[in-house]
């Protein structure tokens, strides 16, 4: 079984990294909105993800090739 970092993406890392920020942009807002805190712990978590996989993407990007 690969490790989730070995995970092949059809996309760039520059690429995936965009989208990585979108997602980021669309789950604060979620946050903003919800108020059940159920919902809140959800999108906790789900930002809490988003930012360690840019945080990946942004340290194999400045990894000198």
């Amino acid at each position: 079984m690969k490790s989730p970092a070995a995970i092949e993406s059809p996309f760039s890392p520059r690429e995936e990294l965009r989208l990585v920020q979108r997602e980021l942009e669309t789950a604060r807002c979620h946050f903003d909105m919800v108020s059940d805190s159920d919902l809140i712990d959800c999108c906790i978590h789900q930002l809490a993800a988003l930012e360690k996989r840019q945080n990946y993407l942004l340290r194999l990007l400045r990894r000198p090739r």
